[in-house]
């Protein structure tokens, strides 16, 4: 929440940019946990 909210605050103080980044952040926490990481911490093969 606190990242989150310092995000808001670049974007408000900053620049709109930052608020173009948000929903970039769930689909790289899906990818992370879900995807490139086993159910036991361990990196999976390649896909290809």
């Amino acid at each position: 929440m606190i990242f989150v909210s310092i995000i808001f605050a670049f974007a408000f103080f900053i620049s709109w940019y930052y608020l173009l980044l948000l929903p970039c952040l769930p689909v790289s926490f899906v990818y992370f946990a879900f995807i490139r990481y086993d159910d036991e911490g361990n990196e999976r093969g390649d896909f290809t």
